[in-house]
């Protein structure tokens, strides 16, 4: 079974990473500049925006056997509701991170996908995200 929900990826500087981490759980993927926050806490868009990010990528999967399926939404997070962009919506994972900024030709590691080079196949569900972003804090 692959099931994540509540887990969103930011594209942000070492700075900003730094800063976020202070009030919300974020970790570095093995592509820089890349970081996977929780977003099970509604309130962690308003942090993310208040701190200069601009779009997060919410993702999901649903897998059960091998049988499923797996999306994206790339959310524009600004405070100014009025400024907001419609959240965009994508059939899959990696699309949304391409919508996000990833670049094939210099963010891909060798012998992955995007869904992989960010890390999120190491996940089962959202606890698993929480126990290893609670084991590196």
């Amino acid at each position: 079974m692959h099931m994540i929900d509540n887990i969103g990826v930011i594209k942000a500087s070492e700075e900003t990473a730094e800063t976020l981490k202070k009030s919300l759980w974020i970790m570095p993927t093995p592509t820089k500049g890349f970081y996977l926050v929780d977003l099970k806490r509604k309130f962690n868009k308003k942090i993310l925006a208040n701190n200069g990010v601009i779009y997060v990528l919410s993702v999901w999967t649903d897998y059960f056997g091998g049988a499923g399926e797996q999306g994206s939404t790339l959310i524009h997070v600004t405070n100014l509701y009025n400024e907001r962009e419609r959240p965009k919506r994508f059939p899959s994972i990696n699309k949304g991170l391409l919508g996000l900024g990833f670049d094939i030709d210099s963010d891909l590691q060798p012998n992955t996908d995007p869904f992989d080079s960010i890390g999120l196949g190491e996940f089962r569900d959202y606890e698993d995200f929480v126990k290893e972003i609670k084991r590196r804090c």
